[in-house]
């Protein structure tokens, strides 16, 4: 495995996405939360707490979106001819155009 030199932002984002990997882990599984590495510095840590809380709340929190299936059967079945008159038609409604 090749080292990637410290002053490269590689770098950076390497240890962020590990730190907000571990600590969506760390949240997602009940356990303590993660030390953070030395070499974030302070903007970018609040960031990555930020994004591994929302991630964790987004995994627990799962929505369902019910949607009526005929809908896509409609749009599939229609040729390019009649979508291109469907987008004209809204077009010319959305801006009052007759």
């Amino acid at each position: 495995m090749n080292l990637i030199p410290a002053n490269w932002a590689l770098a950076t984002t390497h240890l962020a996405s590990d730190y907000v990997s571990e600590q969506f882990c760390s949240i997602v599984g009940g356990m303590p939360t993660v030390l953070p590495p030395p070499e974030l510095n302070v903007v970018l840590l609040v960031a990555c707490c930020n994004l591994a809380w929302r991630l964790a709340n987004a995994y627990l929190n799962v929505v369902t979106i019910n949607f009526d299936m005929s809908d896509i059967h409609w749009l599939v079945s229609l040729s390019l001819s009649d979508l291109l008159l469907y987008w004209t038609d809204s077009v010319s409604l959305f801006y009052g155009i007759f």
